[in-house]
């Protein structure tokens, strides 16, 4: 536990909870950090990551090496969160719920969407083998070349997993179809 500043400039008690998640490929190690007073709300993230993290895990039959960071942000007004692997591996889960036009809204939970695409995006850029393990033992953490590709690349394959291994996800967004249809229909 430490403190915090919020944006408010208020000081504010934060806290760590350690958990794993086993899968076929490995154990998941994770620290959850947040504030203590979103207790309830961190221990929801807890739930979701132990029902959802093993199934992108297994199908790309890597978990990450190293501790995954996983931040509960209150003090942000935008929904979802975001994902890196340098200088560690560490997601951003955003408190405030998705809201109008957004397509996670259209979820059942939208917090195992958010869940499954940010770890997707930790295991797609944290996996390295051959010289890239190489350089990373010379090198550390900036030697991870899985992100070395174009965006679109890695926001479809989480958005992928979203909707494989959930039943809803944007792939199954019958609203996001129809405005992706017109796109292409249109001159």
């Amino acid at each position: 536990p430490g403190l915090m500043f919020n944006k408010a400039g208020r000081s504010e008690e934060l806290a760590t909870m350690a958990f794993t998640v086993p899968t076929k490929a490995g154990e998941l190690k994770v620290h959850l950090h947040g504030l203590k007073v979103d207790k309830d709300y961190i221990q929801e993230v807890r739930r979701v990551f132990e029902r959802v993290a093993a199934k992108p895990i297994e199908y790309f039959n890597y978990v990450p090496k190293t501790i995954l960071h996983v931040n509960v942000i209150t003090d942000e007004y935008d929904a979802n969160g975001s994902a890196t692997v340098f200088p560690r591996n560490h997601i951003n889960i955003f408190t405030t719920p998705p809201v109008s036009e957004e397509y996670l809204l259209n979820s059942e939970n939208f917090m195992d969407l958010l869940v499954i695409h940010e770890l997707t995006h930790v295991i797609h850029m944290d996996q390295t083998g051959g010289f890239s393990r190489l350089a990373q033992k010379v090198f550390g953490s900036i030697a991870k070349f899985g992100g070395l590709v174009p965006r679109w690349f890695t926001e479809g394959v989480a958005v992928w997993t979203e909707s494989e291994f959930t039943t809803t996800g944007r792939l199954r967004n019958k609203k996001l179809d129809a405005e992706f249809r017109k796109l292409m229909m249109d001159e």
